[in-house]
């Protein structure tokens, strides 16, 4: 077996791999449809490059970096639904395996994601749509639909922060924080005289919901802190214990582990450990 990374990621114009050779293409479409692979001369794309490998190699897998598209390691809601159904019918086609590099167990935040992802692995041409509909009856009862409403919601506004059209705190705004909070409280009203479950569940998703605002305040308040503004350092700060606290009470919601702020994904995002590159507070 051989990764096909780097310089290796496009396919040979001209050489064919033995048919013993499985290639592993490290294309890092997952969640990052259109993404260029900076290292090319010709410009293509990930998935171009996966899909001249999958021409060209008899064995294939995908090995994909998630990378950062949206907040993915630091546990924000970066779920793509929609693009993970298009991505894996079109990797089922041909890919012997997958290997994702990396899911960071954040299920407070990533559940559907998840869910969807593990299905389609095991059966990519099952219908997408109708594993999230049995994802979301399941799960949350009498209140799916608002669940259904508020995970849609958290994949559009995943899609225009990473279509390049503003900053984390102008998409995860207030607006967005009420919409979301919103739907919530009309799924506990739902849930209320249901078994125990499912109220248990929407608050589950609620804790995520609660990470990512004391995330997003962070990321506003260190973008001015690195700035030499300190005047919200002590509200970062305050943030960053309600964050950690939240993770010692419910360790399956949000992984602690790589969300610490010493750890090198959450670099500039606590005032002890500086930025790798400014930019990342904001985009």
């Amino acid at each position: 077996m051989m990764l096909a990374y780097g310089h290796s990621r496009p396919a040979p114009i001209r050489e064919v791999p033995a048919d013993n050779v499985i290639v592993a293409s490290v294309a890092n479409f997952l969640n990052r449809d259109g993404l260029v692979d900076r290292g090319s001369t010709w410009e293509s794309t990930h998935k171009e490059q996966y899909i001249a490998w999958s021409k060209v190699a008899k064995h294939t897998m995908w090995r994909p970096n998630v990378g950062e598209p949206a907040g993915w390691p630091q546990g924000q809601p970066d779920v793509s639904l929609t693009q993970t159904i298009e991505d894996f019918k079109l990797i089922g086609k041909k890919a012997m395996g997958v290997f994702v590099d990396m899911v960071w167990e954040h299920w407070a935040t990533h559940g559907p994601q998840y869910y969807l992802m593990a299905h389609l692995l095991w059966d990519p041409s099952q219908d997408g749509q109708a594993i999230l509909q049995d994802y979301y009856q399941r799960a949350f009862g009498p209140s799916a639909t608002d669940l259904e409403a508020y995970w849609n919601l958290m994949e559009e506004a995943r899609n225009i922060f990473w279509a390049d059209e503003g900053a984390y705190p102008d998409v995860y705004d207030k607006v967005f924080f009420d919409r979301a909070y919103a739907l919530l409280d009309q799924a506990s009203r739902k849930v209320k005289d249901e078994p125990g479950q499912f109220g248990a569940r929407v608050d589950f998703v609620r804790i995520g919901l609660d990470h990512t605002r004391h995330l997003i305040d962070i990321r506003a308040g260190m973008t001015r802190d690195w700035n030499e503004d300190k005047s919200q350092q002590a509200d970062v700060l305050a943030a960053w214990k309600k964050m950690e606290q939240l993770c010692k009470d419910h360790p399956y919601a949000i992984n602690w582990g790589p969300i610490r702020p010493q750890t090198p994904r959450m670099a500039g995002l606590h005032p002890d450990y500086p930025p790798r590159k400014k930019a990342r507070l904001v985009k």
